[in-house]
């Protein structure tokens, strides 16, 4: 649940058993690939200070990398919540998204430093 009150914004996880507050760390995640996705932002360094565009990017890594999960879907949509208003990320905007994302994904495999690595004992 995602709210404010009192002018204050609370993120707090409801279930059967009990009540957790997130405010504190300012983002949580939902569904079947949330410990994913929360464990991509807490890598990212994610925080409520970084601009939209990092945030834009960070929760879009989150989605995509809860994806190795059973039960996280592929399909993907991202909506900017404003005051009266929001902007859906679509067509051009999510491709450079995706790319971006792959290519994260392939530097450390293919870093041409790797190539510097001596796997010869001396």
């Amino acid at each position: 649940m995602v709210g404010v009150d009192n002018g204050i914004a609370k993120i707090v996880e409801i279930d059967e058993e009990n009540m957790a507050n997130f405010r504190d760390m300012n983002f949580h995640a939902i569904g079947s690939g949330d410990t994913q996705a929360v464990t991509t932002l807490l890598f990212q360094k994610h925080d409520k200070c970084d601009n939209l565009l990092a945030t834009l990017y960070n929760v879009y890594k989150a989605k995509r990398n809860a994806e190795v999960l059973r039960g996280v879907g592929k399909e993907t949509e991202l909506l900017i919540l404003g005051k009266e208003t929001y902007l859906k990320i679509n067509g051009k905007n999510m491709s450079i998204l995706r790319k971006i994302y792959e290519e994260e994904l392939m530097f450390g495999k293919n870093h041409k430093e790797l190539l510097n690595i001596n796997l010869k004992e001396d």
